[in-house]
């Protein structure tokens, strides 16, 4: 046989296995029927086939198809079918019906297995039961809001574990909350000065939370609680339920002073979104139809009264009287927010400039003397209001626009 012959039918048989190669690596992702159910805990199954870019896969669980609460997300390998991931959770109801369902996403993709639902045992007693075949609807994402109108408690505290029984092993271990939360009940930890620490403790990986809602450029946004308690107000001063993936209007105020919010915007009409994270403050989301995608997180709340005035005979007035206190404690700032993201579209405004991120993890705070942006990855262009220029921030700097000279 002659080498073009040979090459010929080479490329035949690598043009046969192509399509097979390429099913072998669809994301999908199969709801398995929970196993070990007794009165406050459950181990969740899926089982996963993912690409070569790995993923991560996340339990939605509630008492109804609203869900409510995210698992802790596990990784998966970074090649492999029929991967079977559990994750165990506790602080469930004793003798309470739940409904589950596995989440996977990879690179850009997410793929969602049907809805399950199983119901713990009564108290003191062993176990709970399954659905049996635990597949019971469609695997489509649920209409935030679909189901009951009431929704039961939820589990206010937690505990996951995780492992992998085929395919790369991993492990996690986060809290989850009440509706109005997410996977981590931890609330936000501030600094000794007040301020919120750079890490939110959220243990859901970004844009999970999210990936069932689509937002419209310029007209509204999705929002779910990642950590801790956040609550949100529609612009006509109405309060707004958190307890699972939501999309609301842009002009929301959302209250993340002790939690952490996921944001997914759409950054054009042809269906590209971005995420970003931020906690630590009051903020309002407003997003323009004509600004190519840019939102703009303005810090709202925070009492500056205490600020001392410029009048110059004011201000000695002031010092002279305080001259000989020693302060025993540090003044909280007014409000601080920190964000973080991916190279997203993102500003955060404060009274004194406006900081636009390239991609990083950041802190906005207002104080009596200006607006500070601080960096911890990455870089943000500060735009300084009061000397109208801008500063470009790098890691580990920081950058202070003051309100007087």
């Amino acid at each position: 046989m002659t080498r073009a012959a040979v090459a010929t039918l080479a490329t035949a048989a690598t043009a046969i296995a192509l399509p097979a190669s390429a099913h072998a690596l669809a994301l999908s992702v199969t709801t398995g029927s929970p196993q070990d159910v007794a009165a406050t805990q459950a181990t969740l199954r899926a089982t996963v086939s993912v690409s070569a870019l790995g993923g991560n896969v996340v339990w939605q669980y509630g008492t109804t198809t609203r869900y409510g609460t995210t698992s802790t997300a596990v990784a998966t390998g970074l090649l492999g079918v029929n991967q079977t991931l559990t994750l165990t959770v506790t602080g469930l109801a004793p003798n309470t019906a739940y409904h589950v369902r596995a989440v996977a996403t990879s690179g850009l993709s997410t793929a969602y297995g049907r809805d399950v639902s199983f119901t713990t045992a009564s108290s003191g007693s062993g176990s709970g039961s399954g659905d049996g075949s635990g597949e019971t609807s469609d695997p489509a994402p649920s209409t935030p809001g679909a189901g009951s109108t009431s929704t039961p408690s939820l589990p206010t505290v937690s505990t996951v574990t995780s492992t992998i029984i085929s395919g790369t092993t991993g492990s996690g271990s986060g809290t989850s909350g009440s509706p109005s939360s997410s996977s981590s009940g931890k609330a936000t930890t501030p600094d000794a000065d007040g301020t919120p620490s750079a890490d939110d403790g959220a243990t859901v990986a970004p844009g999970v939370a999210t990936a069932t809602v689509t937002p419209s450029l310029g007209k509204t946004l999705g929002v779910a609680a990642v950590q801790g308690t956040v609550t949100a107000t529609s612009p006509s001063g109405a309060p707004l339920d958190l307890g699972a993936a939501k999309i609301v209007p842009t002009g929301t105020v959302i209250d993340a002073r002790a939690g952490t919010a996921e944001l997914k915007t759409a950054l054009d009409r042809r269906g590209a979104t971005q995420t970003g994270r931020f906690w630590g403050a009051v903020f309002e989301v407003r997003q323009s139809a004509s600004a190519h995608g840019m939102v703009a997180l303005v810090l709202r709340g925070g009492d500056f009264s205490h600020c001392k005035t410029t009048n110059k005979a004011v201000a000695r007035a002031a010092a002279s009287k305080t001259k000989h206190k020693r302060k025993t404690t540090k003044k909280k700032p007014p409000r601080s927010l920190w964000g973080s993201d991916n190279h997203g579209r993102f500003q955060t405004r404060g009274r004194g400039s406006v900081a636009t991120v390239r991609g990083t993890k950041w802190l906005t705070q207002d104080t009596c003397a200006g607006t500070l942006t601080r960096v911890a990855a990455g870089a943000v262009a500060v735009r300084d209001l009061r000397r109208h220029r801008t500063v470009v921030v790098a890691r580990g700097h920081q950058y202070l626009a003051r309100m007087t000279p």
